[in-house]
């Protein structure tokens, strides 16, 4: 099903706010104040409180829309659809005034605090970029014919990619030294590289071999150090080790009301700042709020 609508503001997930016949659309690679034609994501028929979907054309275009520089990270309609670059179609100074907007009205409606201007401060070599770069580790899966390639949105398709414009230039130079664009590899089989950026710490040593990065395909270690590698492959994206798992709650510790617990107790002492809910059983939940490691 495809509708015209009015966008009318900024959300989350690189997804911009319209309605349609009085219900809630988000409308990926749009902008606040364009006209554009949207498909919605299937089924579209449901009784939900609010649809998805995607621009396949715009109709009256955003002064800060601009031609995708990786056109296989934009819309669906238009060749794309591999991710990873939800504000591929914005130029880099809306997406400062996007990330400006955003934080300014989850301040505005979560902390209740008005702020009449958010400092969005760009990467130092944001401008000589692009915008791109910037990804110290990256994923992709190799196709039928063994070449590194990236799943298309909503569908099995793999597309063959032999760069990544998104990836670092020290990422990009380790694929080209590792052959990774080449291809060869078993159909199906997951490839991960990571170039961590040095972050100087006290007490921080380098590699023994000397290497900072890693080549993983189908989990096994093909080049690279075996230190980067053991923090790939401890998660995915930037999270690191989980956190421990919820010890017992004492019985008897606190009255019962209706089934449950009434007083919520906090965990002190461990590396993440976490809230026990006791439950009637004895057991508790967790809700943690760690500080992840960042590996990249």
């Amino acid at each position: 099903m495809e509708a015209t609508i009015r966008i009318e503001r900024y959300a989350d997930q690189g997804r911009c706010v319209g309605h349609l016949d009085g219900r809630v659309v988000f409308v990926r690679f749009a902008l606040p104040g364009e006209l554009v034609r949207v498909v919605l994501d299937e089924p579209h028929d449901r009784d939900d409180r609010y649809w998805t979907g995607e621009v396949v054309e715009v109709v009256e275009p955003s002064e800060d829309r601009v031609t995708p520089p990786w056109p296989l990270a934009g819309p669906l309609a238009m060749g794309g659809g591999v991710g990873g670059a939800d504000l591929v179609h914005v130029s880099l100074e809306g997406q400062l005034r996007w990330k400006a907007i955003t934080i300014g009205e989850q301040m505005s409606r979560l902390g209740h605090i008005e702020l009449e201007d958010v400092p969005i401060e760009r990467m130092a070599c944001d401008l000589e970029t692009g915008g791109l770069n910037w990804r110290t580790r990256i994923e992709m899966i190799a196709d039928d014919q063994g070449r590194p390639s990236m799943r298309r949105r909503g569908t099995h398709a793999r597309v063959p990619i032999d760069t990544m414009p998104l990836a670092s230039r020290a990422l990009l130079d380790v694929a080209d030294e590792c052959h990774v664009w080449d291809g060869g590899f078993e159909p199906g089989s997951q490839i991960r590289i990571a170039v961590p950026e040095p972050r100087p710490a006290a007490g921080a040593a380098p590699p023994d071999d000397g290497a900072n990065h890693a080549v993983l395909v189908a989990g096994e270690l093909r080049d690279g150090s075996p230190t980067a590698s053991g923090r790939l492959a401890r998660g995915r994206g930037r999270r690191g080790p989980r956190p421990p798992p919820c010890p017992p709650w004492p019985r008897g510790r606190w009255g019962r009301a209706g089934g449950s617990l009434r007083r919520r107790g906090t965990s002190t002492g461990t590396s993440s700042d976490t809230r026990w809910t006791p439950r009637a059983s004895g057991r508790c939940t967790a809700r943690h709020r760690s500080r992840w490691p960042t590996m990249c």
